[in-house]
């Protein structure tokens, strides 16, 4: 199999091998536990760190979102205006205006938190 000149890019040290004009370089940093864990790893399985690391990432499916920037907000907007709307109802149930609605009330506010949660955690939207 020959390769072109135009395809490669060959160090100043002719030991190294060369590296395709095709292909992206990225640098990751590791704390030091972090290292000594991906060092190990490498070690035993018999791949390089960028082998490994690549194996691992690509095995799971690509990550897909949801929904866009703006329907994230649109939602989180409307999940907060939501529990407003149950926070008041909760404090008139607190208060006694209204009898025997305080469990169901703690319940969905739970939820509408939650939801507003995965939300955010999800898209990093607050």
């Amino acid at each position: 199999m020959s390769c072109s000149e135009d395809t490669l890019s060959f160090p100043e040290d002719s030991s190294q091998v060369p590296i395709s004009r095709d292909h992206k370089r990225s640098t990751v940093r590791f704390t030091d536990d972090e290292f000594d864990r991906v060092q190990d790893e490498s070690r035993i399985s018999g791949l390089s760190i960028p082998q490994l690391l690549k194996a691992s990432h690509f095995r799971r499916k690509k990550l897909a979102l949801l929904f866009g920037k703006d329907d994230t907000h649109f939602i989180c907007n409307e999940l907060r205006r939501i529990g407003n709307n149950v926070n008041q109802i909760a404090r008139k149930v607190n208060s006694g205006a209204l009898e025997g609605w305080y469990e169901e009330f703690e319940k969905a506010l739970k939820l509408i938190s939650e939801l507003h949660q995965m939300a955010a955690g999800a898209y990093g939207v607050r």
